[in-house]
This record gives structure tokens, C-alpha cells and sequence, in this order.
């Protein structure tokens, strides 16, 4: 191992949470505030519309961006961005591990409360959000710091790997070869 792929992997490793804690959020926001308005034919929800939103499609709103941030690797072929999952996972893994549990009890609330739905109270001002301040809060940063960097991880190691899988970068290298004309021909 060699320091480029050190430094490959913690700059990939910066992207996905770049794309988790920027990315995620403007696209939850953009959606809530331009998006589901026209779908509801009502103007502007509560200010909590777009946090509800990205808690409750965690998923997508954290995987789709890194995926496209990781399918951008193609030009790069980097190997180090195929291992980018490996940290958030550990992480996470470490977190749920770690989560309070009885001993007796047979289920792991650890996984609920990290991959479970957040329940967020309407409000429509930040003073009022810090009047409701409550256990959602902290489960909301839980999911921020832990849930949504592993399904990035995730999304940008599979994008990654499969454009340096199927070459996605040379397509257009390819149809620009066969259609450049040779001024030498008559």
C-alpha cells in the first residue's frame, strides 16, 4: 500500500461525507421547498417538511448523490474508492454494538433506533423547533452521523466499482475516435 492510495482513500472517504452532510441535505430541502408543493398543490409546508423528509427517505436522499459522486470516479479509476463503505460500516457497527440493551431481551434496539424511522414535530420557526427539543433530536443526529454515511459508503463504492467495471469513462472517448475525420483523407 502505497501513500496515493492512502490519500486516495481518505479524500474518497471526505466525499461521501461531503455528499452526506451538504448534498443530502440541499436535495432534501430543494425538494421539499420546490418538489412536493406542486405534487400537494399547496404552497410552502412547515420549515420541518424537509427535515421529515430526509430522515424518512434516509436511503435514497444519502445513497443516490454519493452514488453519482462515486460513479464521477470513473475518469480516475481509482481502486480505494471501492472501499470507501469499509469506515462508515465499522462505525456504525461499532454504534449499534455499543447501543443499551438488556441482556434478557433478545432484540438489538440498536438497530431501530439507527435505522428506524425519526418522528419529527411540525414547527414552523427555529425558536419553536428549540421548544420541542426531545429524544427525536438526538436520533436525528444519530442517523446523520452514522446511518446516512454508510448507505453513502455504500452508494459510492458500488457506483465506483461499477464504472471501472464497465468502463463508463471511455464511452465517449470511443464514439469521439470513430467520428473524428482525418484532414489527410480527400
Amino acid at each position: 500500500m502505497n501513500w496515493k492510495s492512502v490519500l486516495g482513500f481518505v479524500l474518497h472517504t471526505a466525499a461521501v461525507y461531503f455528499s452526506v452532510n451538504v448534498c443530502s441535505h440541499w436535495l432534501a430541502g430543494w425538494l421539499s421547498r420546490t418538489f412536493l408543493p406542486h405534487l400537494r398543490g399547496t404552497s410552502f409546508g412547515p420549515m420541518s417538511a424537509g427535515i421529515q423528509l430526509m430522515y424518512s427517505h434516509l436511503f435514497v436522499l444519502s445513497f443516490v448523490p454519493a452514488a453519482v459522486a462515486g460513479s464521477l470516479n470513473a475518469r480516475f479509476r481509482q481502486r480505494a474508492a471501492c472501499w470507501v463503505w469499509i469506515l462508515p460500516a465499522l462505525l456504525l457497527l461499532i454504534v449499534v454494538a455499543r447501543f443499551p440493551h438488556s441482556v434478557l431481551d433478545q432484540s438489538w434496539p440498536g438497530i431501530s433506533y439507527y435505522f428506524g424511522d425519526v418522528e419529527v414535530p411540525e414547527y414552523s420557526n427555529f425558536q419553536e423547533m428549540w421548544q420541542r427539543v426531545g429524544p427525536w433530536l438526538f436520533r436525528l443526529l444519530a442517523q446523520k452521523n452514522y446511518t446516512a454515511p454508510f448507505y453513502a459508503g455504500v452508494g459510492y463504492s458500488l457506483a465506483a466499482w461499477a464504472s471501472m467495471r464497465w468502463r463508463f469513462y471511455s464511452l465517449g472517448q470511443q464514439e469521439a475516435e470513430n467520428t473524428s475525420v482525418d484532414p489527410n483523407t480527400p
